[in-house]
């Protein structure tokens, strides 16, 4: 009876409308096929209703969209390890490796799935938002050093190390979230605007 926009307040008799992580945490120590004790209210009223729910294994909910994702993510890292296989001693080629290895991470895990209490989807969405992050940074470096390395780079060199510090940032803050906050976890607007 759980729809979209209702909100959970309680989990196996433990408050945690104000918590993800509390309800990831209560949700690990259970097995697939346990029923646990659920508390919501229903979207647009104060209505609190309860029921015991049945765990399922984790589903994505549309595997049509998710392969198709998953095929682009393959495109990426075989055209990256192509350039590379061919030119390995040149930067531009390792960088747009590493690149197309985001791309595949990224792609991978950009998935809606039913459900992020279990260890893998947290693993899962972690290398997603990781992925997210050191796109813009790996995408501007390989730009610096495409076709010809540029001038600017080769006498500052703190500037590639500025490039990765705030997605290093970004990643810790919302690693600490998934982990430890009261809130769900996300890179917000700002956070993609900036890198």
């Amino acid at each position: 009876g759980i729809r979209s926009g209702d909100f959970i307040e309680g989990i196996d008799n433990e408050p945690v409308r104000q918590s993800p992580a509390k309800a990831a945490q209560l949700l690990r120590s259970k097995k697939v096929g346990d029923r646990v004790p659920y508390m919501w209210r229903e979207a647009g009223t104060d209505r609190i209703q309860d029921a015991e729910i049945e765990l399922e294994s984790t589903r994505i909910t549309d595997l049509g969209t998710y392969l198709v994702y998953c095929g682009l993510g393959l495109s990426y890292f075989l055209a990256g390890l192509y350039l590379f296989w061919n030119n390995p001693t040149l930067l531009p080629a390792r960088l747009f490796y590493v690149l197309c290895i985001a791309f595949l991470i990224y792609f991978f895990s950009a998935s809606e799935r039913t459900a992020f209490y279990y260890w893998s989807d947290i693993f899962t969405r972690n290398m997603g938002a990781l992925a997210s992050l050191l796109l813009p940074p790996l995408f501007l470096h390989f730009f610096l050093v495409f076709p010809r390395e540029r001038t600017m780079l080769r006498r500052r060199r703190w500037i590639v190390w500025l490039l990765y510090f705030l997605p290093a940032l970004y990643y810790a803050e919302f690693t600490y979230l998934q982990l430890f906050g009261d809130r769900m976890a996300s890179i917000g607007p700002l956070q993609q605007l900036t890198l």
